[in-house]
């Protein structure tokens, strides 16, 4: 058992050092570019006098233009890659950069001192009805932009103005990147006016399949899960350690029962003698919710005997007991209590239930054969267990309706009281 368990934990440490290999070297890489987008400004929602234009699109490449003009406070143009398919946005939790390479021409000259946003618009359920999509941001300037620039997520912030427009709580005002609907390339507020050119080559979104923190987590999960497994794995070996030794203490109990069993039928008729009937009413006095006990006496049976010899009688009560033990069903005990009397103990039955027995043990005593063409009956007293009765006492209930039946004439049935 314990090298099985070592093994186990040699091949568990393997595969964890496998998987975090694998974590380590496994990189998810998405092309922005392959999205379809759209341009606008601000002379669309804030009667602007900007104005853009997408010049050509593809997976490889972006252009598009942007005349900035300052009507508005606050010009801008924007250039939105849509993400989301069937309303499920992006989940880039696990995501770690985004690689930008792109140039900007301002009136037809290269730049590098033009500020630019980088737009990620997250759709939160609890608040997109009131104030939107959620938008995170980071800014750069063109400077940086010599060999393109990988931009780490984690320096995204929800933007300040989406914030005090939309009066947002503290509660919602974090950024969050789990469900992003689209992507954006914007001017800065204090970007100068005029033509711009925009020249996108590489825009992607790197990092994890899983995150780091979360693969973390899963194998932490995997290792408790194991030592959690190897704990009931111990406990049941101990349990089954515990049940073999006691299916072994068993069958050497068994075996002693079955020694005293054959001490506890008489070997006349194979009914339980009153010794072994002990046992049988000991289990039903914890185990038996209802009971009816059938005493039966044989009629006139010294009579027998003096005319006819005592093998005679010992015929009468093989047969007899034959009769019973053809009426009597599951969970009836058949007792042999002394000389001609019987008891037959019903478990799970009523009283009216246990009449039907009485009856038909003496119908079939009317169709037995008996020896010397004799016509042997027996008398019957019938008794059912009261709630917190013992079952000497209901025996002993059912023996006093018996010899009732003697008194009223025998071959009848006598109910106790």
């Amino acid at each position: 058992m314990m090298k099985k368990i070592q093994v186990h934990v040699f091949t568990l440490l393997l595969l964890s050092l496998l998987l975090v290999l694998i974590q380590s070297s496994s990189q998810r890489t998405i092309n922005i570019l392959d999205y379809p987008g759209i341009t606008f400004s601000d002379s669309e929602f804030h009667q602007g006098l900007s104005s853009s234009t997408i010049l050509s699109s593809d997976a490889q490449q972006l252009i598009y233009e942007c005349d900035l003009r300052k009507a508005y406070q606050w010009p801008f143009c924007e250039y939105e890659f849509k993400t989301n398919e069937h309303a499920i946005g992006f989940d880039l939790s696990s995501m770690s950069t985004l690689n930008i390479k792109m140039n900007v021409l301002f009136n037809g000259r290269p730049t590098s001192e033009t500020p630019i946003r980088i737009y990620l618009k997250h759709y939160e359920p609890e608040i997109v009805e009131t104030s939107g999509l959620k938008t995170n941001q980071i800014e750069f300037d063109m400077s940086d932009f010599k060999e393109g620039i990988e931009l780490p997520l984690g320096s995204l912030q929800v933007a300040d103005w989406w914030r005090r427009e939309n009066n947002i709580s503290v509660e919602y005002g974090y950024a969050d990147i789990s469900n992003i609907h689209y992507i954006s390339i914007a001017t800065a507020s204090e970007a100068p006016e005029g033509v711009y050119r925009f020249t996108v080559e590489t825009m992607e979104v790197s990092g994890k399949w899983i995150s780091d923190e979360t693969f973390y987590r899963l194998l932490l999960a995997f290792w408790l899960l194991s030592a959690s497994l190897y704990l009931v794995i111990s406990f049941v070996y101990a349990i089954r350690q515990n049940r073999r030794l006691k299916n072994e203490n068993a069958m050497l109990r068994v075996s002693n029962h079955e020694y005293i069993v054959k001490a506890s039928y008489d070997s006349l008729t194979g009914a339980l003698n009153r010794g072994g009937s002990e046992v049988v009413i000991d289990d039903l006095m914890n185990s038996c919710a209802s009971l009816v006990i059938i005493y039966l006496d044989l009629d006139r049976f010294k009579s027998i005997n003096d005319r006819h010899g005592h093998q005679c009688g010992d015929s009468v009560l093989q047969l007899f007991s034959r009769c019973v033990r053809h009426i009597k069903g599951e969970g009836q005990h058949f007792i042999r209590w002394g000389g001609e009397e019987f008891l037959l103990i019903c478990e799970d039955i009523r009283l009216d239930e246990g009449i039907q027995v009485a009856k038909g043990i003496q119908q079939k005593m009317t169709n037995q054969k008996w020896p010397y063409s004799e016509q042997i009956t027996c008398s019957i007293g019938v008794a059912e267990l009261l709630s917190n009765e013992k079952i000497e006492l209901t025996i002993e209930r059912a023996d006093k309706a018996l010899y009732q039946a003697k008194r009223l004439g025998r071959n009848r049935i006598e109910l106790a009281v």
